[in-house]
């Protein structure tokens, strides 16, 4: 009896020790999925009639019905970087930028994308992308970084506009070649030969801007910092102050089909101006999550997108995007 007994507990033993270290398929875990309303959004824009929001971790999100349903693009060897920005030249070619100086080019619309830079020895980001069609493109960000790129971002360029390590937070121009940046501590330049050159724009403001709007080769707004927004006639020689009335930042703008111009920014604020610029009234505030991009669709509607998603705005409410 004592023998069999032995036997049985060897047995058993013998078979948890098997259990224990045999193979077996991995756990089954439920689908990780982004959704535009959870996803934390710093730039988006139209390719053609799609949609592309970039932001976190290097996610790239895509909407081929104006904003209802959304999908994500494919990311060949992501780091992981956050995004920060997103341009699109034509329906098909475009560039988004972010951290680690990490730049992506996708020549299909946006369903792909492949890395054509990355800075190993420089971990800060790059904080925004700017170009056309028919000219060069500019990567720029923290501390003076500045890349050109003459094939759509297909390659790129490290470039010294003289501009000295400050951030550069937007640029904006025309076919025309004018050509402006603006960013931290009244940094403000200014180019009239499509970015060959720069030259140094007046201060008109010791803090920071964020963005930049082209109303004409004269006309431009300027934004950022505690509700400031300066608007100049004549190419950045002399600005004038807009009163806000607000004391938060400002982060993104939209000029609409109807000439309607927005600016959105913290705490869900949304400005508009009807008057080319000369006045802005406050038509939303304390929504909570910051507001960085919003665009306005082809059916009129207009999609804001920041820290909190992608929502709809009908004039005061924002609805979720299901």
């Amino acid at each position: 009896m004592r023998l069999l007994i032995g036997l049985g507990m060897s047995l058993i033993v013998a078979i948890g020790a098997y259990v224990s270290f045999a193979s077996r398929p991995p756990p089954v875990f439920a689908e990780t999925r982004i959704t535009a309303e959870h996803f934390a959004v710093t730039g988006m824009t139209m390719a053609g009639e799609r949609l592309v929001a970039v932001g976190e971790l290097g996610h790239i999100l895509l909407s081929d019905d104006q904003g209802k349903t959304w999908g994500e693009a494919q990311v060949k060897d992501s780091r992981g970087s956050a995004l920060t920005q997103v341009v699109f030249f034509n329906d098909k070619e475009g560039v988004a930028v972010g951290h680690d100086a990490w730049a992506l080019f996708t020549e299909d619309g946006g369903l792909n994308w492949r890395e054509t830079l990355f800075d190993k020895d420089f971990s800060e980001p790059l904080l925004g992308v700017w170009g056309l069609a028919e000219g060069p493109v500019f990567a720029y960000g923290s501390f003076g970084r500045f890349f050109v790129s003459n094939d759509h971002g297909r390659t790129w360029e490290k470039r010294e506009p003289g501009i000295g390590d400050a951030h550069i937070y937007a640029m904006n121009g025309a076919a025309d070649g004018h050509l402006m940046m603006v960013g931290e501590h009244g940094l403000a330049f200014k180019s009239t030969d499509f970015g060959q050159t720069w030259q140094a724009i007046p201060e008109f403001y010791r803090g920071t801007m964020f963005g930049l709007i082209r109303l004409s080769a004269e006309e431009w707004i300027a934004y950022g910092l505690r509700g400031n927004i300066f608007r100049t006639t004549d190419f950045g020689a002399t600005w004038t102050q807009i009163p806000t009335h607000l004391s938060i930042g400002l982060f993104g703008h939209a000029v609409l089909p109807d000439g309607r111009i927005m600016i959105v920014g913290q705490g869900g604020v949304m400005l508009e101006s009807r008057d080319n610029g000369a006045n802005f009234n406050v038509i939303q505030e304390n929504k909570g999550n910051n507001l960085t991009a919003i665009v306005a669709l082809p059916d009129g509607r207009l999609l804001t997108a920041g820290l909190g998603g992608i929502h709809n705005f009908d004039g005061g409410q924002q609805g979720e995007q299901k």
